[in-house]
């Protein structure tokens, strides 16, 4: 039987709601990456300072132990390769190469479009919402259930390898590639490749 949330999971899945509100509605995108990196690294340190008992293995529990940034990293890469190679593949092929088209994307400058790829994304995204989600709500909602339903795929790659690091890189390469796609299928001769 499922138990309710306790006072601290409420909290931390309301003021992770209201941030995301805040975030996608009344900030400007320009301050979205300090933004996601400095709301991160807050719920990670209440976290630390509510949560955990301070047995020092706060980090390790919340995916963030240093000992294991070096293999985390080479999965993470491994596994981002396969999944970034899937991601051209279905922009590649014609049946489903229409859903990569957006004129927004098409517009972007060269300048933008390598910050969107190697900053915004990496960081403010796939970084800040793991996290967020992968590392301190994944860890909270891990002390008194046997599982977590959010982002299960990332979620199972974070507690396969013990880090949050891995899945940062897969959900950065993921959405990186998915960007670079949707630029090259919207451009200009957008019209003949579809």
């Amino acid at each position: 039987m499922p138990r309710g949330l306790d006072t601290r999971e409420a909290t931390a899945l309301a003021v992770t709601a209201a941030y995301n509100m805040a975030v996608n509605r009344v900030l400007p995108r320009a301050s979205h990456l300090p933004a996601n990196l400095t709301a991160s690294a807050l719920l990670l340190l209440l976290l630390l300072l509510l949560a955990y008992d301070g047995d020092g293995d706060g980090a390790r529990e919340l995916g963030l132990a240093p000992d294991r940034a070096g293999p985390d990293v080479r999965t993470g890469l491994a596994v981002g390769a396969i999944a970034a190679a899937g991601v051209a593949a279905v922009a590649a092929i014609r049946p489903t190469r229409r859903l990569f088209v957006n004129g927004r994307v098409r517009d972007h400058s060269t300048a933008e479009l390598v910050y969107h790829t190697f900053l915004r994304i990496p960081l403010a995204t796939a970084l800040g919402e793991e996290l967020v989600f992968r590392a301190a709500l994944l860890s909270l909602f891990s002390r008194r259930r046997s599982q977590a339903s959010a982002g299960a795929g990332f979620a199972a790659l974070r507690l396969r390898t013990g880090s949050v690091l891995a899945p940062a890189i897969v959900h950065a390469a993921i959405d990186g590639t998915a960007l670079l796609a949707v630029r090259l299928v919207s451009g200009p001769s957008a019209a003949a490749l579809a």
